[in-house]
């Protein structure tokens, strides 16, 4: 593709902000795209374990990926996104590209350098690295970790890469097809656990190797989408550009706002041990259970909250480029009850039926994953189900706060996050003996603390963008959440149990949809728009998939 081609694509691809409207077939395909990549993701999961087998290979296999991935959520996770877009989505609407790539550059030019840095180091040094994390672990785990861990260095190298270039499509407004790189890499990830997996080390190294190509051919993939829009970068390292230094500050806190993240889990861990001790005749895995309901409760929140938010930032950020805070708090309110819409009947769904839900994913042996094991689990997942409703808030809170260059309230409140989670651990463990339900009421009432921060700072800041126009929505939620409630209670009480997992699946497929349809209805009853809207957005993307294949032909 020459530069006249390339230009003439970006001209004909509206990249400033607009109304959501714009972008309703474009979140349908998101979600579905997200759905497809964990359906191939957890096949995947499962291919390992079958195919290197339960015990050192796999364990060695899995270690040897621990460093490298730690090294990439230190020092990019979503740090390069939270930097660069809000800034090229801002001189994108300004019509001022040209201001900013120069220090975009070298932003990116330092991230490259700096990792490849680290990747030298863990190259050289992955044998000491890793027996150094892993004390105790026998010498041919510890072989294996070090054999893989120095292939996936690479892997990892290209994820560096990709987050360059999505920034770049995000704050270019491109979605839709994009969405599927997930897929791609999972997709060719699986297949060199299919054709190159075997239990023995050179099996693991292998399918290492067939990693780091699914994640080029991953890279490739997006790289198609996004050459057109980074003809503009021009690797430089002139660390004497203020705009460099502004990102990299606009960087460092969304960095630390994630290993505070990581620690959370750390101490939600710690004080484990103590809360398994507070319940009688207690079966030892708690930390399982926690992890579990984790699991489970990020499933349908990534694959919701996260789609949808996606498109968030960028357009907040294009927003306020030119001082439109009406336009901004319309698309923040917007996305904000859509989510909504679809996260409350997931919530009463996962709250009623949280022990069905365990049980359709886990336990596939009773006598491995055994019914006192759900109920753990299902006690940690029922209280967690509140995070759906309250979760959706903070993350587009924080986002917003990204849109507007304010990163270090979001460090501010996340560490705040982390404090009130071990005083609500420590009280509910220590203090009141509670067992591992104490864990889990510790997390959803930090978060809805931090909540409650985040919104009164948002309220308080000089850009006026705020959820507007609640009040009725939250009324009819509540109406439309009680009848739904009552539906969940009479078919969770009049449904057969089963010990076929084939019939065990299909009818909590069937009460999932249950749960959906009566919330849908008496929304729709209620006139909330939400729920017209989602029609629409699935009508709108059959419409431009049908204008694709009419003009395939």
């Amino acid at each position: 593709m020459d530069q006249k081609s390339n230009n003439a694509k970006v001209k004909e691809h509206n990249r400033k902000a607009q109304n959501i409207s714009a972008y309703s077939a474009y979140m349908l395909f998101a979600i579905i795209a997200v759905v497809l990549a964990k359906v191939i993701g957890f096949v995947r999961e499962i291919m390992i374990t079958h195919r290197f087998g339960y015990g050192n290979v796999t364990d060695g296999y899995y270690l040897g990926f621990a460093v490298p991935d730690l090294v990439y959520n230190i020092l990019v996770g979503g740090a390069i996104g939270a930097a660069v877009v809000p800034m090229l989505s801002g001189a994108i609407e300004r019509d001022e590209e040209d201001k900013v790539w120069p220090s975009i550059s070298t932003f990116f030019t330092f991230i490259m350098i700096l990792f490849a840095g680290f990747m030298l180091v863990g190259e050289l040094f992955s044998e000491e690295i890793i027996s150094f994390l892993n004390p105790g672990q026998n010498m041919e785990v510890l072989g294996i970790a070090t054999s893989v861990s120095r292939v996936v260095y690479l892997q990892t190298f290209f994820f560096i890469l990709l987050a360059i270039i999505t920034s770049t499509l995000s704050a270019n407004k491109v979605y839709g097809l994009p969405a599927l790189g997930d897929s791609v890499y999972n997709i060719f990830y699986l297949l060199a656990i299919i054709f190159f997996a075997s239990p023995t080390k050179e099996g693991a190294v292998n399918v290492a190797w067939g990693v780091v190509f699914a994640a080029v051919m991953y890279f490739l993939y997006i790289f198609y989408f996004a050459k057109p829009y980074m003809v503009k970068y021009r690797p430089n390292l002139n660390v004497k550009d203020r705009k460099f230094w502004y990102l990299l500050w606009l960087a460092v806190p969304a960095l630390l706002s994630g290993t505070v993240a990581q620690l959370n889990t750390i101490v939600q861990q710690s004080f484990a041990g103590l809360a398994q001790q507070n319940i009688p005749n207690a079966s030892t895995g708690v930390v399982t259970s926690l992890r579990n309901a984790n699991t489970l409760f990020n499933l349908p929140y990534q694959v919701i909250v996260s789609s949808i938010g996606s498109f968030l930032l960028s357009n907040i950020s294009g927003f306020m480029a030119r001082g439109a805070d009406k336009e901004a708090s319309n698309f923040l309110t917007k996305t904000v009850k859509l989510v909504l819409v679809i996260m409350v009947p997931v919530a009463l769904f996962f709250a009623v039926f949280s022990e069905e839900t365990v049980q359709a994913v886990y336990q596939w042996n009773p006598a491995t994953y055994t019914n006192e094991n759900v109920k753990v689990t299902a006690a940690i997942l029922r209280i967690y189900s509140i995070n759906f409703i309250v979760g959706p808030f903070l993350y587009f809170i924080n986002q917003v706060f990204f849109a507007l260059q304010k990163n270090y309230i979001i460090l501010i409140t996340t560490t705040i996050n982390l404090l009130t989670n071990y005083l609500f651990c420590f009280v509910f463990i220590n203090g009141f003996s509670l067992g591992i339900d104490g864990l889990a009421w510790a997390t959803v009432l930090s978060q809805i603390l931090v909540t409650i921060i985040s919104y009164i700072i948002l309220s308080m800041m000089k850009n006026k963008i705020e959820v507007e126009s609640m009040n009725s929505f939250a009324w009819k939620s509540i109406v439309a959440s009680l009848f739904t409630f009552s539906i969940l209670v009479l078919m969770h009480t009049v449904s057969p149990i089963y010990s076929s997992k084939i019939k065990q699946l299909v009818l909590y497929v069937i009460n999932g949809l249950i749960a959906m349809g009566a919330y849908f209805t008496a929304s729709h009853l209620l006139e909330v728009h939400e729920v017209t809207w989602i029609f629409r957005m699935i009508k709108s993307l059959f419409k431009k998939v049908k204008n694709k294949l009419r003009l395939g032909k």
